[in-house]
């Protein structure tokens, strides 16, 4: 789905189908939003959200 995110004072106050890009707001086209408090390991190439990827530099892990 993809859609437009509203936030006020740091929480998300709705939510609605995607308009024509302005100014104020950011792009955050491709990107995934994931509640706050979960779990972030997650596996989306296995639940068919999206397609198989790894890190196209081999950098994942050297911090």
């Amino acid at each position: 789905m993809t859609a437009d995110l509203r936030f006020d004072a740091g929480k998300i106050t709705s939510l609605m189908p995607s308009q024509p890009q302005q100014d104020h707001l950011w792009n955050a086209h491709g990107a995934l939003a994931l509640p706050g408090l979960i779990e972030p390991h997650a596996h989306l190439d296995k639940t068919f959200t999206i397609g198989r990827s790894r890190p196209s530099n081999g950098s994942a892990g050297r911090h």
